[in-house]
């Protein structure tokens, strides 16, 4: 691929980004795309891509986190569960924090695709899942009879729901409520905590 024709690509990948982001992928045209991505015909847009699901696709594999999550993945280590699992969240909620918009591109695509496009994705970060999977599994504090897709499945859920809670919870008119919300460190340790020791105690009021 000529310089010329991968700068021209990437006008496009990011005039569309913008326009999926601001507006759906319903809601946005070939003809905006060429529009925003400097051209005066559609015509353009089809000696890059076949088509707007093609644009798409091309849009959400340039904004998967790759370089940054699967090192991550690979490397993460801790004394305990617990810490790993700290030292987990702490280094992939930033990389995803600065990554929101592919989480938006991602609802798109279930809501469009039916998360189609979102599988190839997972197709390729799940073998480093596993890998950081199978080092948790090796403390022995880690429950037995739990299937390990349930507990990678809970870890993935942890993760996007904290990006969307923090975001929440910083909104300012929160701060007024009985209970104001916990952000930041301490509710990392908290969710970490959760997830090792559940939420509730024995008989004896010790934590499980």
């Amino acid at each position: 691929m000529s310089e010329e024709t991968s700068s021209r690509r990437d006008a496009i990948l990011d005039a569309a980004a913008q326009l999926f982001q601001r507006q759906g992928y319903s809601a946005t045209s070939m003809r905006q795309i060429a529009r925003a991505a400097g051209y005066e015909a559609v015509a353009g847009l089809y000696n890059h891509f076949p088509g707007k699901e093609d644009i798409f696709a091309a849009v959400l594999e340039r904004r998967a986190p790759y370089d940054a999550l699967l090192p991550v993945l690979e490397n993460v280590t801790g004394d305990t569960a617990e810490d790993l699992l700290q030292n987990l969240l702490r280094a992939v909620i930033p990389i995803m924090r600065e990554r929101l918009d592919f989480l938006q591109l991602i609802l798109i695509d279930l809501q469009e695709f039916d998360g189609r496009l979102f599988s190839s994705f997972l197709q390729q970060v799940t073998p480093h899942f596993v890998g950081m999977l199978s080092r948790l599994l090796s403390f022995p504090e880690i429950r037995p009879d739990l299937k390990p897709q349930i507990i990678l499945r809970a870890i993935v859920s942890v993760i996007i729901g904290y990006l969307f809670t923090e975001i929440a919870a910083s909104t300012p008119a929160l701060a007024h409520l009985p209970f104001p919300p916990v952000v930041g460190e301490a509710w990392l340790e908290g969710l970490v905590s959760i997830l090792i020791h559940g939420m509730t105690v024995s008989p004896e009021g010790k934590v499980k």
